[in-house]
């Protein structure tokens, strides 16, 4: 899915680092987890969780009834996409923008 990158995408994307953040993060009660992104050369999307990010790959055999296949979508729309450890755990991508496109 390089080029062009319909918004949809992205949403979807986005979704779904967040959805792994919230399954996998071990958030307690009052943790929070951010979204945010930025927009130059590149679409950049971030989701920061306040414990570690560790693991993060993508499931090539993963059962769609199951899980498994959130970063496969991020990997399919992503020109770019990975983690920063942490603490605070972040997993970004990014995806190539051209105004007036997608």
């Amino acid at each position: 899915m390089e080029g062009e990158q319909p918004a949809d995408d992205i949403r979807a994307a986005a979704s779904e680092i967040v959805a792994n953040a919230v399954r996998h993060g071990h958030l307690g009660e009052d943790d929070v987890i951010v979204l945010s992104g930025t927009v130059g050369d590149v679409i950049r999307i971030e989701v920061e969780q306040p414990s570690p990010v560790i693991g993060a790959e993508v499931q090539r055999q993963a059962d769609p009834a199951e899980s498994g296949i959130g970063l496969r979508i991020v990997d399919k729309v992503a020109k770019r996409w990975g983690t920063d450890e942490g603490p605070p755990g972040i997993v970004w991508f990014e995806v190539d923008y051209w105004p007036g496109r997608g």
